[in-house]
This record gives C-alpha cells, structure tokens and sequence, in this order.
C-alpha cells in the first residue's frame, strides 16, 4: 500500500504565484506424521445404578437390597443379595446396571477395565455370571468378560479386575461410545451353593486410550518473492491436521527462527483452521519494518502443544512517503514592461528542490494561464506570457534562453533518479505580454510534482 504526502509551495510573479505539490504518488513440505500417544481416564464411578431382572440374570425371590450404596469403596454402606432362605445353589441375581462414568475422551480406545470389589458374605458361595459392557441398558455389547467367583470375605481395598489397559473386549468402542452418559458395564452373580448372599461393595472403570498429536508445517513465507510493504495483505501458507480432534492454529512472527518468543498475529491468523496448503491472511498494518519468520502454535488440550517455524523469512518495508519541498518557495518579480523578461538568477533567488521522502523520485513540472487571463504560450504576445525553466543542476542558466524549456499547462519532466533526501536547483524566467487587456497583478502558479520512481 503506496503512501503519499503532498506539499504546496507558492512563487509569485508580478505577484505570480509557484505552487509546488506531491502527486499520489517454493518448498513443498509434506505434512508430519502424527504421533500417538497413551492415555488413560479412571478410575471413575458410576453417577447412575439400576438393577433389572432379564433372562439369565433373574431371581423373583429376591432383589439387590439398594443400588445406591455402590458409589465409594465404604463397608459400612453395602448392597447385598440374597439370604439364608431365598438364595440357593444355581440361582443367579437380577442385573446390576452401572452407567454414566463420566469420561471425556478423544482418540482411540485401546482398553477398558472393570474393577469390582465384593463378596459372599454368608457361609455359601457366589460365581460371577455376566460382567458386560452395554452402550444403552439392554444393549449389551463384546464379550463376556465373567469369570470366577467372589471372595468369601471382606477383601477390603482388592478389587477383581476384568478387561485391561489393553483389552477393548471386542467391543470396538469409540471414544464418543465410551464417553457417553448411556455406556456402562452389567454384572450379576450365581450362587454356588444354598442360602448364599453376595455384597457389592464399589464398582468402577478406567478407559485407556491412545491420542495422535496435531501435526503442523508452515511453507510461506519461504524468502523467495515474500515482500510486501507495511499495511499490505500477505497470505500466510500452512498444513495442519488432527486425527482426533478439532484444532486451530495461532500464528506468530518472529525475528529468528527459534524460542517462540514472537508478536502474535491478529484476525484470520490468530485462530486458522485445519487445511492442506491451507491460507490465513495477514494484515500487516503497524507491523515495524524487518525481516521475519512467521510461526505457528496448535494444541489439542490432551498433548504437549505442536509448534513449526516456516522455512524462510517475509520482508517488510516501509511504507513509501513521496514528497518535494522548493526552498525558498517563493519568487517576486516585480513591476515589468510590457513584454520584459526575468530571471530567478536576476533576482538572486534559485530555488531548491528537495526529495523529501524515502523513496527514488522523479520531479515533474508544469505552469498554468492566470485568471484574467494571460495563457502560458510558447512566446510572447497580446495577454499571452512565456514562463520557462532551467535545470541548474545540469545545465548552465545564465544565457537565457538558452538551456531554458517553455513551460506549458501538462507535466514534463524534470529531474529524475531524485534519491531521498536530494536535492536539486532550478531557475526561472518570465517574460510578460507585449500588450494587455488585463490591468490588475497576476500571478501564477508552477506545480512541482514528486512521483515514485
């Protein structure tokens, strides 16, 4: 984005006036392989117990005495099953149904476990029958993992584990599956021998999984062709992807390459989606001017975060500033006769002409008629005047006419390769009509433009 300045400098002549003004003036890089990792949640507790009487897993003479007390491994707060008369050999319970762990996970399942802590606590015997997984109640799914039986007293604090950090129970089970308020596992028991009673003390899960890290590569800027000047858009090229969950991308710019200890970037870059060769832009407004990496930081909220520099760096520069400066502006010529000449040289007063900006200029020139009006004309005559210029810094202006161009009302050129900061001379002359119908003063303006080189 191309800034100009302007500036309006006045010369009269008779008085005539000299206005001077500014014018408005690849690397490929394939994406990283994501790297999984292990996780696990748990062990949590069920947050909802049911009990049910179902085919193989039923006993009208009896039922679990409260599914509320299986939520904290206490003994002093138990469910139990069963009595001295009502549960015998070969007999089994109603369905004990836990649900609603509370897990939260993403990834990829790789194991479940199921602890139980229970027993029989009479003097018979109880077996396990069914210890299943189910994604809604009566939606049983996988093995059956039951097996064994209870121990015959207290264990206290050892749980008899079922699955394992690497048994999915033939379930195939998502995390989404696991994470659901409708998953959970159903147990129930079958007594071993006459007037048996089983107690269920707590009940709880852990769900192990494995989570692949976003990856991320960015490729511009990558030096070649990346730069822009202050203000511009520069579209930012990436490659970012998760297999497991949504991420963005915020992005930063740096002076080196390493230590993430850049400036962060605003709007679209601040929060870029997923996408191959994707883009974000980057407004470049305030941005000082340099040389920078651009970087970028993602994180899935379950692994270490993922950060990738690009391979090159972008250039910006300073926005351009165009403008002239005339020293000292202003010129007199005083009362002529009709038809006279005059020069800057007469009156000792050469103008100087300044780039005044930080950019390769080219000086531009032109006149103007006046309001009575004299026409600017190539030579003398009834209300027509002549208004030439000499470029001192190259040429000598002390013979006029010679070396001097007539002025006319459209540009010419008149110095160009003006670095910042330097400077040219210029001379004038003027030369009045040989007749008048005008009686007043009159004056001109000469319009120095400064144009971007």
């Amino acid at each position: 984005m191309k800034k100009n300045r302007l500036r309006k400098f006045l010369v009269f002549i008779l008085i005539f006036a000299w206005l001077f003004t500014g014018w408005p003036q690849v690397f490929n890089f394939p994406p990283e392989i994501q790297e999984a990792y292990a996780f696990s949640s748990g062990p949590l507790t069920a947050g909802t117990v049911t009990q049910a009487g179902v085919t193989g897993c039923t006993n009208n003479a009896s039922t679990w005495s409260t599914t509320a007390s299986v939520y904290a491994n206490n003994d002093s707060t138990v469910t139990t099953y069963g009595s001295t008369t009502n549960w015998d050999a070969g007999e089994t319970t109603d369905e004990v149904r836990l649900a609603n762990f509370g897990f939260n996970i993403t990834g990829t399942v790789t194991g479940i476990t199921v602890e139980i802590l229970g027993w029989e606590s009479l003097s018979g015997s109880a077996n396990y029958t069914d210890v299943i997984l189910f994604t809604t109640e009566g939606t049983e799914v996988g093995a059956d993992k039951a097996t064994g039986a209870l121990p015959t007293s207290d264990p206290g604090s050892t749980y008899q584990t079922f699955g394992g950090a690497a048994d999915t129970w033939s379930a195939g089970l998502t995390a989404a599956q696991v994470s659901a308020s409708t998953f959970g596992v159903v147990i129930c028991f079958t007594a071993g021998s006459a007037n048996s009673q089983v107690t269920l003390d707590h009940v709880r899960m852990t769900i192990t999984y494995t989570n692949s890290a976003p990856t991320l590569s960015v490729s511009q800027p990558d030096g070649t062709g990346d730069t822009v000047t202050v203000g511009d858009a520069y579209n930012v090229t990436y490659t970012s992807a998760d297999s497991d969950n949504v991420v963005t991308t915020a992005f930063f710019y740096d002076t080196n390459n390493s230590g993430l200890d850049g400036t962060a970037i605003s709007g679209a870059c601040a929060t870029a989606a997923e996408g191959t060769d994707a883009t974000c832009s980057w407004d470049t407004t305030g941005v000082s001017p340099g040389t920078y990496y651009v970087y970028g930081i993602t994180n899935d909220g379950v692994n270490s975060q993922v950060s990738a520099y690009s391979p090159g760096q972008i250039t910006i520069n300073a926005a351009p500033v165009v403008s002239v400066s005339v020293n000292d502006g202003t010129v007199t010529y005083g009362t002529m006769m009709a038809g006279a000449s005059k020069t800057t040289i007469d009156l000792t007063d050469t103008q100087t002409l300044t780039n005044d900006g930080n950019v390769l200029e080219t000086f531009n020139i032109k006149g103007q008629n006046t309001a009575c009006p004299w026409t600017l004309a190539a030579t003398a005559g009834t209300d027509q005047y002549t208004h030439e210029f000499c470029k001192k810094t190259d040429v000598s202006c002390a013979s006029p006419p010679t070396n001097y161009t007539a002025l006319t009302t459209a540009y010419q050129t008149l110095y160009t390769s003006v670095a910042a900061a330097g400077t040219k001379q210029l001379d004038l002359r003027i030369t009045v009509p040989t007749t008048s119908t005008c009686s007043i003063q009159q004056s001109a303006d000469v319009t120095i433009q400064a144009v971007q080189q």
